[in-house]
């Protein structure tokens, strides 16, 4: 059995997990799957979410695009935690987490925040933000990538 408790962080409180069966001697419980396995190595969603943001650059649809480069943003936080074998549960912080991971893109954190900070509105601002949300998303696999 898997419990959720409160710890107190620098910023009010963060949500931790313990393993009772641990605490009691007993193994841990089962993991639905190793970490890491559902994000990487290819991040497909976010590949997808680029070509979706793509098609809406011609309509001028920044809503449409913040959302999908929201998406892509933290999927990359999400494979960054998995391959470091780390749960992500949320978005809180995922971004500056990533970024604080060994192994992370260089400049992950800053580029992540780059990419939503000025998405604009022509179709050259917003195919910026797409190309610079492509690149974070290429260096994101690169790192996710299983060593052969």
């Amino acid at each position: 059995m898997v419990i959720v408790e409160d710890a107190p962080n620098s910023r009010g409180r963060l949500p931790t997990y313990r393993d009772l069966g641990t605490a009691r001697g007993r193994p841990p419980a089962a993991i639905p799957f190793p970490c890491g396995t559902p994000w990487s190595p290819d991040c497909w969603e976010a590949s997808f979410d680029i070509d979706i943001a793509r098609k809406a650059v011609t309509r001028g649809d920044t809503a449409d695009i913040a959302g999908c480069l929201f998406r892509v943003v933290e999927v990359c936080a999400q494979a960054l935690h998995g391959r470091a074998e780390y749960w992500l549960i949320n978005e809180k912080d995922a971004v500056a987490s990533a970024g604080r991971l060994s192994g992370a893109p260089a400049g992950f954190a800053e580029r992540a925040q780059g990419v939503l900070a000025q998405l604009g509105a022509t179709s050259s601002e917003l195919s910026r933000a797409i190309d610079l949300a492509r690149d974070l998303l290429a260096d994101t696999t690169n790192v996710c990538r299983p060593s052969r």
